[in-house]
């Protein structure tokens, strides 16, 4: 695959899921040794880590980053309200799990 550049992406959710990523893409774990990188902007990425589920204003925004994240568009759902919308599921903003 080459160079995996990463974009994250936070939805509508706790934060906490964010915070572990964060901290896995510091410097301390030499990322860049693996060929990985973190991006500022979709157009840079062929990876995207989301976390925190979908609301309503937040799926417009997703689906324009999915689409200019570069092929082969990995997509890295992370964390219980990510996948299921967790505490949220029942909330009348939320549009459902990423698909």
């Amino acid at each position: 695959m080459g160079k995996i550049s990463v974009y994250r992406f936070l939805s509508a959710g706790c934060n906490g899921c964010d915070v572990e990523i964060l901290e896995c893409l510091v410097p301390r774990y030499k990322l860049a040794d693996l060929d990985v990188e973190v991006v500022e902007r979709p157009e840079e990425a062929n990876v995207l880590i989301l976390t925190g589920g979908v609301n309503i204003k937040g799926k417009e925004e997703l689906l324009k980053i999915y689409e200019a994240i570069n092929p082969p568009r990995i997509v890295i759902a992370v964390g219980n309200c990510a996948l299921t919308k967790e505490i949220f599921d029942k909330g009348y903003p939320m549009v459902g799990p990423p698909d």
